[in-house]
């Protein structure tokens, strides 16, 4: 979302797909995740949605199901680097 909304901020053609102004403020992106929760967490709603897309997404050719890809990006973590423990090699 925080990818998204940076977009927003400087991506005319996401502005216009929204019909946001050109001066308009984008809104915090946590604005979006805290509504994800209150409003979609019990409802199911986004699964249904997803799949929903997915299903068109297979109908039209998009998608081929039998093949499968897995992302497999290595992410740096985020460890307390003031904290570090040496461990002895056996």
């Amino acid at each position: 979302m925080r990818q998204t909304i940076r977009e927003l901020e400087v991506n005319m053609a996401y502005r216009w797909y929204i019909s946001y102004g050109l001066y308009e403020k984008a809104p915090h992106f946590s604005t979006y995740g805290m509504n994800y929760i209150r409003r979609f967490k019990e409802s199911g709603l986004a699964k249904e949605i997803f799949n929903k897309v997915l299903q068109q997404a297979v109908a039209n050719g998009f998608v081929h199901p039998e093949q499968v890809y897995i992302d497999a990006t290595h992410i740096k973590a985020n460890a307390n680097k003031k904290n570090t423990q040496k461990k002895k090699s056996t």
